[in-house]
């Protein structure tokens, strides 16, 4: 199967989230660096939602023609939780990816420990998509009796 991107998933505790903004003015500053490291590997930001909660809390999303950007912190337990998901359609991003979820983590959350997964996302043949729709149809037929 063809690998179609990347999604990297992130538990990150004891956190150091002093670069975290105390108001909405410094939410406005991390948009601006996290949409920067963003540009810096050449992924393409299409919009961003960045929300402040006090007194040091974010939770970001940022649309990437590639995919996602995610992360939401929990400043009270130094954790964040951290998404990336990149796909690999037209061009393989998986450096890129892997390069940019080190860079945020580091210079953003700089965490003590992290649980970090990979998850290949891949493109299934139509054939094998109707064989598993089909399969599923025939389950639903004997689990509810119609046949």
């Amino acid at each position: 199967m063809k690998s179609r991107g990347l999604h990297i998933i992130g538990d990150l505790w004891g956190c150091d989230l002093s670069a975290l903004p105390l108001d909405e003015s410094g939410c406005l500053l991390l948009r601006e660096r996290v949409s920067a490291l963003v540009a810096e590997y050449s992924l393409t930001e299409l919009g961003n939602t960045f929300h402040f909660f006090a007194p040091r809390a974010v939770t970001a999303t940022v649309t990437l023609s590639e995919s996602h950007l995610a992360f939401h912190s929990w400043p009270e337990d130094g954790f964040v939780s951290i998404d990336l998901f990149v796909c690999n359609y037209t061009a393989d991003n998986t450096i890129k990816a892997r390069a940019l979820f080190s860079r945020i983590n580091a210079e953003l959350f700089k965490p003590n420990s992290s649980e970090v997964q990979e998850i290949q996302r891949f493109y299934r043949d139509r054939a094998i998509i109707q064989t598993d729709i089909g399969h599923l149809n025939i389950l639903q037929e004997r689990r509810y009796g119609n046949s």
